[in-house]
């Protein structure tokens, strides 16, 4: 018997692959990694560091050319990839006032990739 496993998430995520970097702290100089998808309310990427939950993240990615995004978040997962010394890490995005227009931006940024 297989079992159905329920979609858990609220928002559309969409394919993303495209570079990212991101700093654990102020201090921290960026690391690079790969992002694989995105939604409003987060993100999963790919990087050869281990993350631990709850770190908190921020994030500079690029939607085009003119919309380059200054983006922080928690991790809220972390899964290693099978054969690989790489992790993949889902980041939420923090909902406060400062998301708020980064947070427009990929919902719009979603509703184009959608309609193609």
């Amino acid at each position: 018997m297989a079992v159905v496993q329920q979609e858990k998430r609220r928002l559309k995520r969409v394919e993303f692959r495209e570079p990212l970097r991101y700093s654990k702290g102020a201090l921290i100089p960026l690391s690079g990694s790969l992002a694989y998808d995105l939604s409003e309310g987060g993100l999963r990427f790919q990087t050869e560091d281990f993350i631990p939950l709850n770190e908190s993240l921020a994030i500079m990615m690029e939607l085009s050319p003119e919309k380059v995004l200054s983006l922080h978040g928690r991790v809220v997962w972390v899964q290693m990839v099978p054969h690989s010394d790489r992790y993949h890490v889902g980041l939420k995005f923090d909902n406060d006032d400062s998301m708020m227009k980064s947070r427009e931006v990929i919902k719009e940024y979603i509703g184009t990739r959608q309609s193609k």
